[in-house]
């Protein structure tokens, strides 16, 4: 399991352990189980939850991602979203945002989207990029549970 998809995980157990939690992914990423009428729709949000007001008794996170069985149009369709399809995960009734706006290759090579210059080379003290405690970059937009 790669660094940004571990941190998914983590933060998408943490926030589900506080509550509702919304989780924003690309319909356009390969290997994702959906509803036909959600492929290709470009951002799609689902509400994920151990108490919501229906229940989701098989909510699973795996190292492939996330799976559910999940109701559309009251009717029950088993999905499965992989963790590279992940964009945003945000806990309900709070201004906290977990927005991954990079994608890994970006942040192993510690590419920035903003500067045009090559990045600069890793000092060879610093830790391989899957290596533990490695730090991966990120955004918290309004960070802070309220």
């Amino acid at each position: 399991m790669e660094p940004l998809q571990k941190l998914k995980r983590v933060t998408l157990e943490t926030f589900l352990a506080y509550g509702a939690t919304a989780m924003v992914f690309d319909s356009h990423v390969m290997g994702l189980t959906i509803p036909p009428e959600l492929e290709n729709q470009g951002e799609v949000v689902f509400h994920l939850g151990y108490n919501l007001p229906v229940p989701i008794p098989d909510l699973e996170l795996t190292d492939a991602g996330v799976s559910a069985t999940l109701s559309f149009d009251q009717t029950p369709f088993k999905v499965l979203v992989p963790w590279e399809a992940v964009t945003h995960i945000g806990l309900f009734n709070t201004s906290c945002v977990c927005h991954y706006n990079r994608t890994e290759s970006e942040l192993i090579a510690g590419a920035d989207e903003e500067s045009e210059e090559a990045p600069e080379p890793a000092p060879p003290s610093e830790p391989a990029p899957d290596a533990p405690g490695k730090v991966i970059p990120f955004k918290v937009l309004d960070g802070g549970v309220k």
